[in-house]
């Protein structure tokens, strides 16, 4: 009876305290906490003969305890696994950087749709698939954006040379243009100039469209790289290069600035794309400037920024030494006189300084609005012809009786 009572006492107690043998996992320790339980303190009568039954049958207590260890064991273990899998959860939603989908789940690169998606994206894959840094994936991206866009380059600088050949006769018609206030003479002359260009195989579209199309994609590139470095994302921190380690800060010696802006300045004073088709007070104001700016933007952005402009520059620099080559006529079929005589142009325009070539435009701008003044003025001297007076004949009375006579 008194065993019975014993294996009940003990079944309650492991029952009503769950909490308790969850941390134990020995016969011995459930024995402790239910020699040392509230309930057999207020109970003095049974606590002698339990101790006593319970260590007579050894063999019972052992088998009880042995399936209350097992019922420890599973529920540790259980929570266990519940504890791991909570702390594994957020981990994983997370992905680590050289995986796909990295950027996407720190909130970049979340659509296929916009340019600094795109970009995103295509930073991504090239440091998956590549297995490189971060300094290597962005000067390769670099390179190759302009590398796909090189046969519009090419095309519009052979556009550019022929534009030079015929730029004498192409400011006369302009001159021209511009001094009549006729909108049939202007007609006339806007015909005669695109005759002129299509004689010659010229272009105004393929000589922009290198130019215009690398905007967006240079744009994408800047937005993406400004918002990994403002996460900043995985490696960027740590896989910059030589003096610049951390790609999200700024340069702080300054020199990625310099190498950028003396790429830029030398790629646009060889004549990078879009700059044959202004005129020489333009493009000297258009090199100076960019150079200044890539020197200035050092100041704020990240050094993967301005990594990103000192491989575009330099690219550019490279692919306009190619294009000023004989390698490069040769292979766009470009005549050897026809470049002479670009160049001779060249030449005769830039001859000038750059404050007598904004004077000559000053002036050029004056005449033509004084002639355009003068023609409104003669066009509304036009004399008014005054109205002319018909005469009114006036029948007598004598031909009104002759008639009533009749």
């Amino acid at each position: 009876m008194n065993t019975v009572r014993c294996r009940t006492i003990l079944t309650r107690t492991v029952t009503l305290r769950p909490s308790f043998s969850r941390s134990f996992h020995s016969s011995r320790d459930v024995r402790n906490l239910y020699l040392n339980s509230p309930m057999l303190r207020q109970r003095e009568n049974i606590i002698r003969p339990t101790v006593y039954i319970s260590v007579r049958n050894n063999s019972t207590v052992s088998a009880a305890s042995e399936r209350v260890s097992q019922v420890v064991q599973a529920v540790t273990d259980q929570s266990t696994l519940q504890t791991v899998s909570d702390a594994i959860h957020p981990v994983a939603d997370t992905l680590a950087a050289h995986q796909l989908g990295y950027l996407e789940s720190i909130g970049l690169a979340q659509t296929w749709v916009w340019p600094s998606d795109i970009a995103a994206h295509i930073l991504e894959l090239t440091r998956v698939y590549g297995g490189l840094p971060w300094w290597a994936v962005i000067i390769i991206v670099a390179v190759s954006a302009r590398l796909v866009f090189l046969p519009l380059s090419f095309k519009g600088h052979v556009m550019n040379m022929k534009m030079k050949e015929i730029q004498p006769q192409i400011d006369l018609l302009m001159k021209q243009l511009n001094s009549t206030s006729s909108p049939s003479e202007k007609a006339q002359i806007g015909i005669r100039r695109q005759k002129l260009m299509k004689m010659h195989g010229i272009k105004m579209s393929t000589m922009l469209a290198s130019g215009v199309i690398q905007i967006p994609v240079a744009y994408g590139m800047f937005m993406a790289l400004t918002s990994m470095a403002q996460v900043p994302v995985d490696g960027f921190t740590t896989e910059g290069l030589f003096w610049f380690k951390n790609l999200a800060e700024v340069d702080p010696y300054m020199g990625l600035s310099v190498l950028s802006a003396a790429g830029t300045y030398a790629s646009l004073s060889l004549g990078a794309e879009g700059m044959g088709s202004m005129s020489p007070a333009t493009r000297t104001v258009m090199t100076y400037g960019t150079t200044v700016a890539m020197l200035v933007m050092g100041l704020w952005y990240s050094a993967a920024n301005v990594l990103f402009f000192v491989a575009t520059g330099f690219t550019a620099m490279a692919t306009s030494m190619f294009m000023r080559s004989r390698a490069f006529r040769r292979l766009m079929n470009v005549p050897e006189e026809a470049y002479l005589k670009s160049q001779a142009a060249a030449k005769n325009a830039e001859a000038k300084s750059i404050t007598q070539q904004y004077k000559d435009m000053w002036n050029d701008a004056k005449t033509r609005a004084e002639e355009r003044k003068a023609a409104e003025t003669r066009s509304q001297r036009v004399s008014i012809p005054s109205p002319t007076i018909l005469p009114v004949r006036v029948k007598s009375k004598s031909t009104k009786k002759g008639r009533k006579g009749k």
